[in-house]
């Protein structure tokens, strides 16, 4: 006499999710400490105006420096990527960006020569603050072009590209003409505004790009063997696993166990780093079934002659 339980198998699908930041310069450290792990060169540090913390890169004002490069970042393993910049100027009389001022965003890929992605310049003291959607002014003086960009400035990176690298430059009054301006505009040749008030502000700098996958949760009887996972083919991130039962892990993929019990049940984490700096958490749910109630019930006993009836319970199918 035996009997079959019959289970339901439930096929894994991946839990996606979405597009998160690799790569941060917000300028709020000195040391290039996690988030702020896109290591840069010039600019100005400073506090007067920032988009979120409390310090910016200056560009452009008067005796400061005039170009901000922040330098390449390895982005070979990474899909979907896009470039993110905010900008900024201040307002009032003075701190305004004037005519014959203005700053040009150029891109470096897989190391070559640095093009323009865009440029913004100024008119009368013109500003914008951190939230406006588009940079520079659409007035015109004395035959300078008027140059206008997204802001914040979103790029989205060609597939295939290996390294990125992005430089932000000032064009000032060192352009003695409109025609002057336009020409360095276009070529991106760096000079600086002709006042110690002024400039251009940049922050939050930022690669974003498909992040990982938690596997679908887990269900699994006592006494079966378990792994929880994430799918992704990017070599250059690191795992840091807990769970139930103080369980850890440095895989990807780990192995639980060879044979779950019930207090192996939960939630198992995964702290994701790329490029030594966490970049997100995720969440895979496990749950370990005791199995059901089984039960056999009707006499066992009986004489030569005569029948019983036997009743099985707590299963889905039975074979006797």
């Amino acid at each position: 006499m035996k009997y079959i339980i019959l289970l339901l198998l439930i096929s894994v699908s991946n839990f996606y999710f979405s597009q998160i930041r690799y790569y941060a310069q917000g300028f709020e450290s000195l040391t290039n400490a996690c988030p702020n792990n896109w290591t840069y060169t010039g600019g100005n540090r400073n506090n007067q105006h920032a988009k979120t913390g409390s310090y910016s890169a200056r560009v452009g004002r008067s005796g400061e420096s005039n170009t901000l490069t922040l330098n390449a970042v390895d982005i070979s393993q990474l899909t979907n990527v896009s470039l993110r910049l905010s900008h900024s100027i201040l307002s009032g009389s003075g701190p305004g960006m004037d005519t014959r001022e203005g700053a040009v965003f150029l891109i470096s890929l897989n190391g070559g020569a640095y093009s323009i992605l865009s440029g913004v310049s100024g008119f009368g003291d013109h500003n914008y603050p951190w939230t406006a959607s588009l940079g520079g002014t659409t007035s015109t003086s004395s035959g300078c072009t008027s140059f206008q960009t997204p802001n914040a400035l979103i790029y989205s990176v060609p597939a295939g590209t290996t390294t990125v690298s992005i430089r932000v430059i000032s064009v000032g009054r060192n352009s003695s003409s409109c025609s002057n301006f336009n020409n360095d505009m276009n070529a991106g040749t760096a000079s600086n505004f002709d006042r110690t008030d002024e400039g251009i502000y940049i922050d939050d700098v930022e690669i974003w790009a498909d992040g990982p996958s938690v596997l679908a949760p887990v269900t699994v009887c006592v006494n079966e063997a378990f792994s929880v996972g994430v799918t992704n083919t990017n070599s250059a991130m690191t795992y840091n696993w807990s769970g139930p039962n103080s369980f850890t892990s440095t895989l990807q993929n780990p192995q639980v166990t060879t044979a779950a019990s019930t207090s192996m049940s939960g939630t198992y984490s995964t702290i994701i780093s790329f490029a030594s700096c966490p970049i997100v958490t995720l969440n895979q749910s496990v749950n370990v079934s005791a199995g059901p109630n089984l039960s056999i019930s009707g006499s066992l006993s009986f004489c030569t002659g005569t029948s019983t009836t036997l009743s099985a319970s707590g299963g889905t199918n039975y074979q006797w």
